[in-house]
């Protein structure tokens, strides 16, 4: 009986002691993970964001914005630091460093390189409005087309747009298509663009924006296509005297963040980080439709001469025409389909329909 009553004891003590333990354990577990929640409310994430245009541009102005709401939104939980006017390296250079998360976040050339249908922004006279292009970008096409280009390294959480593409020069007034013939047009690395002016007849030189003002100004080029924000914010009327507003073709402007960075963030400041971008999008949309007509007009009065050409039907329709042979082209290169094409026209036919 003694005997009985011994293993008894020692069972129950053990199992005391097991108890005991796991309580322990448990408790460190729970204690653990407490810090660990501690540690996520606490940590501040910083987002690095850069960019070629200067501090009056609507791209560096829509993201002081975005620094300030998003900064608001997260109680200081995302820090932003904006770097304007190329002060950390040229746009490829920016891309890369994106890319490899040097920088957090970057708007610019580059992001062709994600995906060729990015270059539907840059078909020639296929958007007639700001407005236009705007209703598109809220679409499921462009949305898959920006889910489609998130890889490598990339995050596109929204997608704006560049502002129509307008002509200055150094050497002569261009008011016909043909007039572009034999002139060096410098030419972002995009096809469209260079495709275009092979069409006309017209060199494309193919170098950085921030190069062009001296390139115009030593003869390496005669002229350049920017929108009129860009060339007037650049000063490009000093050394190019010729101005062509033709609105010919428009530009896709994607919100690169490195996916990496993007990923580490918990899911509340994830939300808020896509909310605040894709507000901070239409918001830049809105300053460049706002500004671009007041940029054009102020470059009318410093230049020599300007050709309006969407205010004379018959050449707006030479224009037109001459840039047909592009969107076959465009799909002939393996850059968008036909079906693709068919599918903004669809698009923009319910937005004109309803406005």
């Amino acid at each position: 009986m003694k005997k009985i009553l011994s293993v008894l004891l020692m069972i129950t003590l053990i199992a005391s002691l097991m108890v005991g333990c796991q309580s322990k354990e448990k408790n460190n577990e729970e204690s653990k993970e407490t810090v660990s929640e501690q540690n996520a409310e606490e940590k501040v994430y910083t987002f690095k964001f850069a960019n070629q245009k200067n501090e009056q541009h609507p791209r560096t102005v829509s993201m002081m914005w975005f620094k300030d709401e998003l900064e608001k939104r997260t109680s200081g939980k995302i820090k932003v630091e904006i770097y304007h006017s190329g002060v950390l390296g040229k746009e490829q250079e920016l891309f890369q460093m994106t890319v490899t998360g040097a920088l957090q976040g970057y708007r610019g050339a580059g992001y062709e390189q994600l995906s060729d249908k990015f270059s539907l922004w840059n078909v020639p006279f296929l958007f007639q409005s700001y407005d236009e292009i705007s209703y598109f970008e809220q679409s499921d096409f462009a949305n898959q087309i920006m889910k489609d280009a998130s890889k490598n390294g990339i995050y596109i959480p929204a997608v704006g747009f560049t502002g129509f593409r307008n002509m200055m020069n150094m050497k002569k007034k261009i008011e016909h298509p043909s007039d572009l013939k034999g002139l060096k047009m410098r030419a972002p690395g995009q096809a469209p663009i260079i495709n275009f002016y092979k069409e006309v007849g017209a060199h494309p030189q193919e170098m950085n924006f921030s190069d062009v003002y001296m390139a115009l100004k030593t003869g390496v080029v005669d002229g350049v296509c920017s929108s009129a924000s860009d060339l007037e914010t650049n000063k490009i009327y000093e050394v190019a005297k010729h101005f062509t507003w033709n609105n010919y073709m428009a530009g896709a402007d994607p919100f690169m963040v490195n996916m990496k960075w993007y990923e580490s963030l918990p899911n509340d400041l994830k939300r808020i980080f896509d909310e605040v971008s894709i507000e901070t999008m239409v918001y830049s949309d809105k300053l460049l439709s706002e500004q671009e007509n007041e940029f054009a007009n102020k470059l009318q009065g410093v230049v020599d001469d300007t050709v309006q050409v969407l205010e004379d039907p018959e050449l707006t329709k030479e224009w037109v025409e001459a840039s047909k042979p592009l969107w076959k082209g465009f799909v002939e290169e393996g850059l968008f389909t036909q079906e693709d094409i068919d599918k903004v026209e669809e698009i923009l036919e319910e937005y004109r329909k309803n406005n």
